[in-house]
């Protein structure tokens, strides 16, 4: 992959027509940002198309849709015909992307995407060049292409959220604005949309280490030691747990609370009833029990589980990427830098989001045996003697390739009965040299080291046993999670 998301040449935060401010749900994603003079549009500056590279728009926008006529999103200026434009059009319900060259020849017009009204959405375009494919993406997925050739296409800026006189009006806020003098691939798209995932951090705003950016809660709040005063310590109080400034102490939502005798002041009878107590346990906040079959949620995807004997499985491949702890997992590599990363690291079969989202993503072992872990909390990549367990539940060797391959009427599908639910899948791996091989058979790590990497365990077509194989641990294979016992 050549350059990176951060390369951008034009970019924005965010902001809103009339400069509102306005506040989106997605934490950073959505903040608006006034603008100067009162303006409802911005300029981006572009070079226009790159011949060898392309161009890549990409923008998330909050659409409140007209009641006739249309938006403009994006359109342009300067250039009388040269054209790359979004804009909704309220009789067909569709979003429009079209391009034009200078001479206004060459008019192309994508309109495949019905938006939904009142709900913020990632928005790419791309050009691809020298094959002229026009894409739109949303939320990080394919929903139209086009062949589109462009000649002549030099449109130096981009406006974006112009209101236009007569029936044309937009009222639609942007954030997280980019334009790039390449076509952007398909990780990289994704990348952008799922930019907001995760970003770990404490989310309570009373906390002394409130992050604003944080949308999800790693119980690292720290709370003032006397009254408001963040600056002579605090304490982290754990989950189902407040800071009672009062006490000194984290305490339950509801129980235990300061004001003991309910009577408005927290004074010398409330001590008294608390020390009255003292010795007696508080009961904690109510947790729902996890039973295996259960979703499991990791990063922002939930996880089907599986039980099968005395085991509770994940019931397809991990596609995280990144570890329990949040930090990210080395990716997007070339097939030289597969070959000598130390790193763990992962890839997604022939470098395409559909494999990513029906097989999962391939780790090398490195990323396996990481300490930050590639599973969840009280889950692991399982030991080889963990699969033999599996195998024997279901019958052995021989016999546990057809229980766990997914079945002719399943979806996806393929040649065994899934019979333990397991829904295993070929999602091929990635060899010692980068490239990606087999797709018609699946291979999975266990964490048991052996030789220059470890074992792993492989389902093949037309044959009804699990294989049992080593690997050097550079190669990229599948990976299930396994809950730990108690």
């Amino acid at each position: 992959m050549n350059g990176s998301v951060d390369d951008a040449i034009g970019s924005l935060h965010g902001f809103n027509q009339g400069g509102v401010e306005t506040e989106g749900p997605y934490g950073q994603i959505g903040q608006a940002l006034e603008l100067p003079s009162g303006d409802d549009y911005v300029d981006l500056p572009t070079g226009g198309v790159n011949e060898e590279g392309g161009l890549t728009l990409a923008f998330w926008a909050w659409l409140e849709l007209p009641t006739e006529g249309a938006a403009p999103l994006i359109d342009r200026i300067e250039v009388s015909n040269n054209l790359w434009s979004f804009s909704y059009e309220q009789s067909s319900e569709t979003v429009h992307f079209i391009t034009r060259n200078n001479d206004g020849s060459g008019y192309h017009n994508l309109s495949t995407w019905s938006p939904p009204a009142a709900e913020w959405v990632h928005v790419t375009s791309v050009y691809r060049a020298p094959s002229g494919l026009k894409e739109l993406h949303v939320n990080g997925s394919l929903v139209g292409e086009e062949l589109a050739p462009l000649d002549g296409f030099t449109m130096p800026t981009m406006r974006l959220g112009e209101v236009a006189e007569g029936t044309w009006n937009s009222n639609c806020r942007f954030s997280k604005v980019g334009v790039w003098e390449r076509a952007l691939v398909e990780e990289e798209i994704l990348a952008l949309y799922n930019a907001q995932l995760p970003v770990l951090g404490c989310t309570d705003s009373i906390a002394c280490n409130f992050n604003e950016e944080a949308n999800i809660e790693d119980d690292s709040c720290v709370y003032p030691l006397f009254g408001e005063d963040c600056e002579t310590g605090g304490a982290a109080c754990g989950e189902g747990t407040i800071w009672d400034s009062s006490l000194q102490s984290c305490v339950g939502f509801d129980e235990c609370p300061s004001d003991l005798n309910d009577d408005g002041i927290v004074g010398i009878n409330d001590l008294l009833s608390l020390l009255s107590d003292f010795g007696t346990m508080c009961e904690g906040p109510e947790t729902v029990e996890f039973t295996c079959g259960d979703p499991v949620d990791y990063h922002g995807y939930d996880y089907a589980t599986v039980q099968i004997g005395e085991q509770c499985w994940f019931a397809e491949n991990l596609l995280t990427e990144f570890y329990d702890n949040g930090d990210g997992i080395l990716g997007d590599l070339s097939d030289e830098d597969w070959t000598t990363t130390s790193d763990g690291a992962q890839a997604i079969f022939d470098d395409s989001i559909s494999n990513l989202n029906v097989y999962g993503r391939l780790y090398n072992f490195h990323a396996v045996l990481d300490e930050r872990s590639l599973c969840p909390a009280g889950w692991h990549v399982p030991e080889d003697s963990s699969w033999d367990t599996l195998t024997e539940s279901l019958g052995g060797v021989d016999y546990a390739g057809l229980a766990m391959k997914s079945s002719a009427d399943d979806l996806p599908s393929w040649d065994g009965d899934n019979s333990s639910g397991f829904s295993g899948l070929p999602g091929g791996y990635r060899d010692l040299d980068g490239d990606y091989v087999s797709p018609s058979k699946g291979r999975w790590w266990t964490s048991t080291v052996y030789g220059c990497g470890a074992w792993h365990r492989d389902l093949f077509p037309n044959n009804d046993a699990l294989l049992l194989s080593s690997y050097c641990n550079r190669a990229g294979f599948s990976v299930r999670c396994l809950k730990d016992t108690e």
